[in-house]
Order: C-alpha cells, then structure tokens, then sequence
C-alpha cells in the first residue's frame, strides 16, 4: 500500500477487537517511532508499551473509561519530560559518540549549543518544545501503524490493535 493509501486507510478507531498485534509489525512501528526527528535529535520523552491486559484494564479508569485501552493489544503511552537538564544531554551526547564511533569530547561543541539553547528557556517554554518533539513522534507512529493495517487511536495516549 502506498503512503497516501495507509493515509486514506487510517482512521479513530472507537472500538478494538483485542487481536494481538505480532510482535515483529509492534518493532516496525515502535522503530519507526524511533527514527521520527526530533530537534537537535533529543527525544526527550519515553515511551511505555502495555500489552498487558490485566494492566491496560487498571489503567482504564485513568483514561475517561476509554474501552480501547482495556480492548487494544498494546497501550502506547509517549511520556514527555518534565524537565532537561545538562545530564540528559550528556548521556545523549554519549549515544550519540557511540553511534558513530567518535570521542564524546568531539561533540563539546553540539552539546554547549544544546545547554545554552535549552538554559534560555523557561520551564513552561521547555515542557512546550518537548511536547511538541513528543507529538512529532507520535505522528511518526500513527503513520507507521496505517502502513502496517494497524489500527489506531490517538487520545494525547496511542491506542493500537491489530
């Protein structure tokens, strides 16, 4: 299926069947979550994966009674952080030497940028810039979920079933 097709495809889904999304369709999409760009590449949120039913249905009441969390075959919550410090760019800078092989002092530079950008917020204007790298990503997953004929429903949560 084309992009435009998984587009056209997608829509809210109000109720889910509880079929079990196979696990290697839930590492496409969770992948294709990882790879959403984000600004100054910081992802500065976690994402928690429920597939538990037990657990999705305690969670229920914590989302309006919504059925498709109780439904669904897994619960994608995007946690945004509350804050950004220094030390987060640092183990991201780490990632970062890692991946591509280079000393983490190479990147001094990036992360003083990042520092300097991130001090001139106020906590309100970083939690903002942070939801918005979450919704970003959330996009991302809603996108890979329609190219996989998963259904899906955003709820400020993601909601998934096969």
């Amino acid at each position: 299926m084309s992009l435009l097709d998984s587009l056209k495809w997608r829509y809210a889904v109000k109720r889910m069947n509880g079929n079990k999304i196979p696990e290697a369709t839930m590492h496409t999409i969770l992948e294709a979550t990882k790879l959403a760009p984000s600004s100054f590449g910081l992802t500065p949120y976690n994402i928690i994966v429920i597939e538990d039913e037990e657990t999705r249905k305690k969670l229920q009441p914590h989302f309006y009674n919504q059925p498709q969390v109780g439904e669904s075959s897994a619960l994608v919550i995007f946690a945004t952080w509350n804050s950004i410090t220094e030390k987060e760019v640092a183990e991201y800078m780490q990632e970062i030497a890692e991946e591509r092989g280079v000393p983490v002092e190479s990147l001094n530079d990036f992360a003083s940028y990042i520092n300097g950008s991130i001090k001139n917020l106020t906590a309100e204007q970083l939690q903002i810039w942070a939801a918005k790298q979450t919704y970003i990503a959330l996009g991302f997953t809603l996108v890979a979920a329609a190219s996989e004929e998963i259904d899906a429903t955003p709820s400020e949560k993601l909601i998934i079933r096969k």
